[in-house]
């Protein structure tokens, strides 16, 4: 409804609060500081929220930063979860 380039924003800003909610948690206590390997995937998020945001409307050049999108939503949860076996 808003367009591509509103939601490259919305999803820049999700990516950077689901990065955020481990630090959050690792502050207060909740999680071990080995849960933070989840952090490593920051490597791939960051450019692949800048293409969102610089390619929202040119879908041959989001492909990649799509395929980066599920290289981070299958690394991020497996790297926290090496990080809470090793706590």
């Amino acid at each position: 409804m808003l367009g591509r380039p509103a939601a490259a924003k919305i999803y820049a800003a999700f990516l950077a609060l689901a990065y955020l909610s481990p630090v959050a948690a690792v502050a207060l206590g909740f999680l071990p500081a080995w849960s933070l390997l989840g952090l490593l995937t920051l490597v791939l998020a960051v450019p692949t929220a800048q293409k969102a945001l610089r390619h929202a409307d040119d879908l041959p050049n989001l492909m990649p930063a799509l395929g980066n999108n599920v290289l981070i939503n299958l690394l991020t949860p497996v790297l926290m979860a090496i990080g809470l076996w090793l706590a």
